[in-house]
């Protein structure tokens, strides 16, 4: 898990992680994460691939981070 999160950092040049991954709670679906880097604090989010394999799946995800926002 640790190297998947410090390429994750690599890819979207987010900066070093410092310390541990936290694994979020509340997510039903998907999982969540919070990492601590040089830069700052984040949040990511892991969709089911099970769930995004759905024809709808997208348009729902889209829809509900709108509403969100």
């Amino acid at each position: 898990m640790q190297q998947m999160m410090n390429l994750i950092c690599e890819r979207f040049l987010i900066g070093q992680m410092i310390g541990e991954p936290v694994k979020l709670t509340g997510g039903f679906l998907h999982e969540t994460w919070r990492l601590q880097t040089k830069t700052g604090s984040y949040v990511l989010k892991r969709l089911n691939p099970d769930i995004m394999q759905r024809s709808e799946a997208r348009n729902n995800f889209k829809m509900s981070e709108d509403v969100a926002m």
